[in-house]
């Protein structure tokens, strides 16, 4: 049982650590240079670049998002500088005199257009800090040369490698509980095992206690056993976790199944698996103990080779205590069912065969297809479903997400995404989430998120007017109008030939519209 176990959990480690560490090293290129966060306007930023913000509205009706931009920020981070005079610097609508009223003042300026990309999205106008505090200053965007990749608070400028190191962590914790378990069972088993020793041996161990043995010796006795055979038994695992995996794949391989997997044994694999072996020795030890207390706790006259139980209508009813390592066992069994059950759940959306992903051919990597975005127009036209998307990488307070530019109602005829509450995006700051990520992010309909750039460095900030429910990994992710280029990172265009949800894909994004 032991042996087993060990087996198990070794061979999911290093499967889980060789699969994660694939996209890290992809992404690695993609560090983050800095990060960003929104604070309250009254909240100091400490040693971060303070720019100022305002929501304001134009004579159309149409909201939109002001930032103060100080003459000295665009020596030192990628942000457009202010105009010289009074007005505004935005990267698309023209150039006209426009009017946009605050909270607390309206003001009258001219708009400069800027073609360069910078941190900033194209739709945000850029004015100083004086004309924000006009208009009346709402937040504070904080920006910090911090290198977090996974920052607790706020967003990092490049979220490609912070999303596969977070989701890396994610699994490492769902492996945590799972190892868990297998101390439990092992702890279970090696108890069992020795109870039944220690009530074999009864006489012996009278005699021993008799003619000087102390407790002390009783219960190291038993514990350096139980020690030896849980060792035994990881050794054994653990040779039964690397062999039969790689056995796998190498059968794989010779079958023809493309795979690039190493299944060896990592430093990182090993900083998980050897303090999980030694904790082993030491709960099988415990265990051992455990199991020969009960020899030691009274003299050794009172020890007593009866069987316990009591016999009713000719059938003997086993000690209660017999509960615990059954019920143990089970939970632990069905813990693990239920952990695979759910994994498996997961990635049913995007494994199964109800729909399908239209890519380049010959790509070497997925995120190097490219699509033309005709391609959704053309199914459509033929009455086949079909979602042309762009995808992005995001990290929020540290939770990691896919964000999709897509049409919702295109979205959600290859996904059977349904509106749960709202309406559907319509302007690009705006977004409708899944209602697993807003469980998750603890955002509702009306609140705004801060997303940072995907392979690219950037930011925008977005209103969510909506949520939405759908099947699996759909229903974890965040839907826009659009990505800018900054922030987004592969074309895709998914297609389905049924009502059934359709697996996400990854292509090459388009220039931005």
């Amino acid at each position: 049982m032991v042996a087993l176990t060990v087996a198990f959990l070794t061979g999911s480690t290093l499967l889980i650590v060789t699969a994660s560490a694939q996209p890290i090293g992809l992404a690695d290129e993609f560090s983050s240079p800095g990060t960003a966060a929104v604070l309250d306007a009254d909240e100091a930023p400490g040693d971060e670049l303070a720019l100022p913000m305002a929501t304001a509205t134009r004579a159309d009706g149409t909201s939109v998002t002001v930032v103060g931009v100080p003459a000295n920020a665009a020596e030192s981070w990628n942000v457009p500088p202010p105009p010289p005079e009074d007005g505004f610097v935005r990267g698309e609508g023209g150039t006209d005199p426009i009017r946009l009223e605050g909270e607390s003042g309206t003001v009258d300026g001219a708009v400069e257009d800027r073609n360069e990309p910078s941190l900033l999205p194209p739709h945000w106008y850029v004015t100083t800090p004086e004309t924000v505090a006009e208009l009346g200053t709402t937040d504070t965007l904080a920006l910090t040369d911090d290198e977090a990749h996974v920052p607790a608070t706020g967003v990092p400028l490049r979220s490609a490698l912070g999303f596969f190191l977070a989701g890396q962590s994610q699994l490492l914790a769902v492996m945590g509980a799972v190892v868990s378990g297998g101390a439990v069972l092992v702890a279970v088993t090696v108890y069992s095992v020795t109870r039944m020793g220690v009530r074999d041996r009864l006489a012996t161990i009278r005699t021993v206690r008799a003619t000087g043995a102390t407790p002390r010796d009783v219960l190291g006795i038993f514990a350096l056993r139980s020690a030896v055979i849980t060792a035994i038994g990881i050794a054994l695992g653990y040779a039964l976790g690397v062999i039969l995996p790689n056995a796998a794949l190498s059968a794989a391989i010779f079958l023809g199944f493309p795979t690039a997997l190493d299944l060896g044994l990592t430093t990182q694999a090993l900083y998980i698996l050897a303090p999980t072996y030694v904790g082993l020795v030491l709960i099988g030890a415990l265990a051992g103990a455990g199991a020969a207390w009960s020899a030691i706790r009274d003299p050794p006259a009172q020890l007593s080779t009866t069987t316990e139980g009591s016999r009713r209508s000719g059938l003997v009813l086993l000690d209660w205590r017999t509960l615990v390592p059954t019920t143990a066992t089970l939970s632990v069994f069905m813990s693990v069912v239920f952990v695979v059950s759910a994994l498996a759940l997961t990635a049913a959306p995007v494994a199964t065969a109800g729909g399908s992903t239209i890519s380049q051919p010959g790509t070497a990597h997925p995120v190097n297809s490219q699509v033309p975005a005709e391609y959704a127009d053309a199914l459509q036209a033929d009455g086949i479903d079909a979602s042309a998307e762009i995808i992005g990488f995001a990290v929020v307070d540290g939770e990691p997400f896919l964000t999709r530019g897509a049409d919702y109602e295109a979205f959600s005829t290859v996904t059977d995404a349904e509106l749960d509450q709202g309406r559907a995006h319509e302007t690009p700051d705006e977004a409708v989430i899944g209602v697993s990520l807003a469980r998750t992010l603890d955002v509702e309909v009306g609140e705004t998120l801060l997303l940072g750039g995907s392979v690219e460095n950037g930011l925008t900030r977005v209103t969510v007017v909506g949520t939405y429910t759908a099947p699996g990994a759909h229903e974890d992710q965040l839907l826009l109008s659009f990505l800018p280029l900054s922030i987004s990172a592969t074309w895709t265009l998914a297609r389905s030939t049924s009502s059934g949800p359709t697996n996400p894909s990854t292509g090459t994004r388009p220039p931005p519209r």
